[in-house]
């Protein structure tokens, strides 16, 4: 069991970490933004979804796993696949979407999803 558990948390090296700025705001009325300084939602209504994408490129000779965190302040709301695979020069969208509960309370959200990008050391099954 020993043995599995060190094969498995060795299979992966960190090779870069990236942040993401989320942001949006909950209110009555709909703001579209046009600033793609990170992703920004505008303003949405409770109830209300919107999805943004990240295109992800992998420049580099070998395949990588990405990890996805999201900052606890934005659990209640950010969905997206928790990891994937990008085999060596592909490119791979990643989709971000805000889900606003009906209950949630008016005024400004702001967070970051963190993208820890692994090199893949073994052929992937």
């Amino acid at each position: 069991m020993v043995l599995i558990f060190i094969f498995l948390t060795n299979k992966f090296s960190i090779i870069e970490v990236r942040y993401i700025p989320v942001n949006f705001s909950v209110g009555d009325t709909l703001e579209i933004v046009s600033n793609e300084e990170g992703l920004n939602y505008g303003t949405l209504s409770p109830g209300m979804a919107g999805v943004k994408s990240l295109i992800i490129e992998n420049p580099h000779n070998f395949d990588i796993k990405v990890e996805v965190f999201i900052e606890e302040s934005l659990e209640n709301f950010v969905s997206g696949n928790k990891s994937f695979f990008i085999l060596s020069g592909e490119n791979f969208e990643y989709f971000v979407r805000v889900n606003v509960p009906l209950e949630s309370s008016f005024g400004d959200y702001s967070g970051r999803i963190k993208l820890e990008i692994k090199k893949a050391k073994f052929p992937l099954e």
